[in-house]
């Protein structure tokens, strides 16, 4: 692949929203419309709904000390911006939620079935009050979050466009990690963790490279936030996820063990169950993720 400008707008479509990618998707999300919607896009899908079994959605989770964001945090969200009682039709859906455009540089992503965006926001208000490259939040508030719309493709789309080099590819994840766990937690815990990190997830924006999707997110430990995304790309480097970047991911996932910092092995048997929990991972992926987890290993 040759690498050229990554960061010029509308090399994904009509671009990304703030909230995920188009294209075959790395979320299992499914997305419509013309632009991405947070909520990943069709096909098999990488990280499920975002939720695991065992409970990261934000809320605080089980497994290995992961806690998530206080919604009450006063710092939670920007500037108050009022969403118009009207918004049309969505330009782009996924499994769980609509994304609407508001103009102006926005978008409101709203839980289809209710939920509570503030621990989402709270964490994103959080990480990008430390300099963390993340959409930047106007409101939350019950099943909706207000926040900045990107333009650019997804890290996944340069790739497949040719546009990024999977060496630089596999070094901007690594980076994005290294640079997360480098801030405080914002409770507990040993870092914050974003938990669903992975080619789909990060927008190459005019600003830079920038994280999406912390439905995840919360405190916890570092290597169990790099083992997951080591376990993501291996998934479809075995062919466990049916996914456009196929035999790349495989140059990707060796590429980023090289560079990413902790140890992706040391939590590994805990990223794997919290993959096994998602509830829309196929029989046929679960089956296949202990192959996954001895490719993270260095078994080819």
């Amino acid at each position: 692949m040759t690498e050229r400008d990554v960061t010029a707008p509308g090399a994904a479509g009509s671009g990304a929203t703030g909230e995920g990618a188009a294209g075959a998707g790395l979320t299992g999300e499914g997305a419509a419309g013309s632009g991405a919607t947070g909520e990943g896009a069709a096909g098999a899908g990488l990280t499920g709904e975002g939720a695991a079994g065992a409970g990261l959605t934000g809320e605080g989770a089980a497994g290995p000390d992961v806690t998530g964001a206080d919604p009450a945090r006063s710092d939670a969200v920007g500037p108050d911006v009022a969403v118009p009682e009207s918004v049309g039709l969505p330009f782009a859906s996924g499994r769980e939620a609509d994304v609407y455009a508001l103009g102006d540089g926005r978008v409101l992503r709203r839980y289809r079935h209710g939920g509570d965006a503030a621990p989402e926001a709270a964490v994103m208000a959080y990480a990008g009050k430390h300099g963390f490259p993340v959409p930047e939040v106007f409101r939350a508030g019950g099943a909706d979050l207000v926040m900045e719309r990107l333009d650019g493709p997804t890290l996944a789309q340069a790739l497949l466009a040719g546009d990024l080099t999977v060496d630089r590819g596999a070094t901007i994840l690594a980076d994005l990690l290294r640079q997360l766990h480098d801030l405080p937690p914002m409770r507990d815990g040993e870092t914050l963790v974003h938990l669903d990190v992975h080619p789909e997830n990060v927008v190459l924006s005019q600003r830079g490279p920038v994280l999406i999707d912390w439905r995840n997110a919360g405190d916890g430990p570092a290597d169990l936030d790099t083992a997951l995304a080591a376990l993501i790309l291996a998934q479809v480097a075995v062919g466990a996820i049916d996914h456009e970047l196929g035999s790349h991911a495989g140059e990707l996932l060796d590429l980023f063990l090289e560079r990413a910092s902790g140890d992706p092995v040391r939590l590994l048997p805990e990223a794997v169950e919290i993959r096994r929990g998602q509830p829309t991972m196929s029989p046929e992926e679960i089956e296949q993720l202990s192959v996954a987890a001895a490719r993270v290993r260095g078994v080819k």
